[in-house]
């Protein structure tokens, strides 16, 4: 596991520094509430809100590996049948 000195010298040697210039006192504002309300940094909650614009993140994330399955179910009474049997408690064995 990582200190959290190596830890952060890592992040800084892979990752990307932006400056914003032109913030509204009423966007800074309203961005350190929400940031705050989800207990979250500043810095953070704004990573997050880029990520999920951008398509990055897992709610933007669209996945199509299991497609070919939609559509395609069909009721197996035999099997629902023996899943029942399995699911019965048997009353003797947890006295």
């Amino acid at each position: 596991m990582y200190s959290f000195l190596e830890y952060n010298v890592f992040t800084m040697k892979h990752s990307k520094q932006y400056t914003i210039r032109g913030i509204s006192e009423a966007l800074d504002k309203k961005l350190r509430q929400v940031a705050n309300k989800k207990s979250r940094s500043l810095n953070a909650w704004v990573l997050e809100i880029l990520n999920r614009h951008a398509g990055l993140d897992e709610e933007g994330v669209t996945y199509h590996d299991l497609d070919h399955l939609a559509g395609k179910w069909k009721e197996d009474h035999d099997m629902l049948k023996a899943l029942t049997e399995q699911r019965k408690i048997d009353e003797e064995l947890w006295k």
